[in-house]
């Protein structure tokens, strides 16, 4: 498998998926609307902070799905569906690695920052974000492989980043920042499943389809008689029909 020394610009969004980003920021927004509605005064510098670090840990667990899948045989060369960088050979592991630290290093920067915003709180939160990011697809126990994704994705892009959010910027944590948050961990989790569904189908040959070990004999084959049917209407209307079945029968069905 021959990998680029350099792999391009192009070859990065695909392995930072783009189109999953405004999914990851959207437990952001819908946090700063319900801070707002509830009367806190907005801080530019937390809002920012947030939407940041959003990004750079959607980035972050895009890029460490791609290696982990790649790691544990989940995706290879014959993998159907959106394409994924190392099994590819788009990108080496150790490139990608790097990738991986510098996201979450600069997601960590930001995080430092919030922290010193809002508290130790917003500390633990983050880095049990990232510690799950990395244990998805990644690590001793890969629970995404277990069925156990959905509910870390509605934790974590539901309920932590709406109510995280909007502390950041009132100073507390109400219910209504729950409720407002549960609508969109359900919405990301809706998200997770249909991507995850779309990795699903494998290529495979003939050979590997047959059961029980036995090949099927790829060479018989059904033939299927087609009529083909020429017939002018009382009013001249002429037609040429080519359809299966025996010429007659499908004459009388359509005349």
């Amino acid at each position: 498998m021959r990998i680029a020394a350099r792999p391009g610009i192009g070859t990065w969004l695909l392995a930072i998926r783009p189109a999953t980003l405004p999914a990851s920021v959207s437990g952001v927004i819908v946090g700063l609307g319900a801070a707002l509605a509830d009367g806190a005064s907005f801080r530019p510098d937390a809002a920012l902070g947030c939407m940041a670090v959003a990004l750079l840990l959607q980035v972050a667990a895009n890029l460490a799905n791609d290696l982990s899948d790649f790691r544990n045989g989940a995706d290879n060369a014959d993998r159907l569906g959106p394409t994924r960088v190392a099994a590819a050979g788009l990108v080496s592991v150790r490139q990608l690695t790097s990738a991986i630290v510098l996201v979450l290093g600069g997601a960590g920067v930001v995080g430092l920052w919030l922290a010193f915003l809002g508290g130790p709180a917003i500390l633990v939160l983050g880095a049990a974000a990232i510690l799950s990011l990395l244990g998805y697809t990644g690590g001793p126990f890969p629970y995404g492989y277990r069925g156990l994704g959905e509910p870390f994705v509605f934790i974590f892009f539901g309920l932590v980043a709406v109510t995280a959010t909007a502390e950041l910027q009132s100073g507390r944590v109400d219910a209504i920042y729950i409720l407002a948050a549960i609508p969109v961990g359900t919405l990301t989790t809706a998200i997770l499943k249909v991507q995850s569904d779309k990795g699903l189908a494998q290529f495979k040959s003939y050979a590997d389809i047959a059961k029980g070990g036995t090949v099927r004999d790829e060479t018989k084959t059904v033939t299927i008689a087609v009529a083909h049917v020429e017939y002018e209407s009382d009013k001249r209307h002429y037609a040429h029909v080519d359809c299966p079945g025996h010429a007659d029968f499908v004459k009388n069905m359509i005349t």
